[in-house]
């Protein structure tokens, strides 16, 4: 037989767990465990038959409420990643806006002189921010070799992150 009882403290809910079973014997025997469980709320996903729980701080759980309760969709999808980008990330939209197409050792000395690795780190991000809101990853590139490899947007694109980047205070933004 199963018995959960439930009390409140100040901090956090509380739920006790008596598991017991009695048996009739010669001599009685009570087998009693006690476990205290620290009820965090958590976000419960069921999908096909697979219910998943997640804590309220488990950054997955962050993820799921922003997509599902933000409304990134109404959007336009540049003014969607501008918004999300950090100061660095918006640098590299800028500088490759600018002109229009740049090579990539051109890139690296506008945006101060950083490495192929500092660059690479960049994009990546950039990539990761445009798969997360469900967009189209909005730099182009062409040819494999970093002595070929050349940087670009669409003509409308780059028409709009000129127009968010001369909107925008200089404020830093954390990545």
């Amino acid at each position: 037989m199963h018995r959960t009882l439930s009390r409140t403290s100040d901090a956090l809910p509380l739920t006790y767990i008596g598991v017991y079973q009695a048996f009739s014997c010669s001599e009685s025997v009570l087998d009693f465990n006690i476990v205290w469980n620290q009820t965090i709320p958590a976000m419960k996903i069921t999908d096909r038959g697979m219910t998943v729980e997640l804590d309220d701080g488990d950054p997955r759980a962050k993820q799921i409420r922003t997509l599902l309760f933000t409304n990134a969709g109404d959007k336009d999808p540049i003014v969607a990643l501008w918004s999300e980008c950090s100061d660095d990330q918006r640098e590299v939209l800028v500088s490759i806006a600018t002109p229009g197409e740049i090579t990539q050792g051109g890139l690296e000395i506008a945006l101060g002189g950083i490495s192929g690795i500092d660059l690479r780190g960049r994009t990546i991000a950039l990539a990761k921010i445009s798969k997360r809101l469900g967009i189209a990853y909005p730099i182009r590139s062409a040819g494999g070799r970093r002595e070929t490899r050349r940087f670009s947007l669409a003509a409308e694109v780059a028409r709009q992150v000129l127009k968010l980047h001369s909107r925008t205070k200089r404020e830093r933004k954390t990545p």
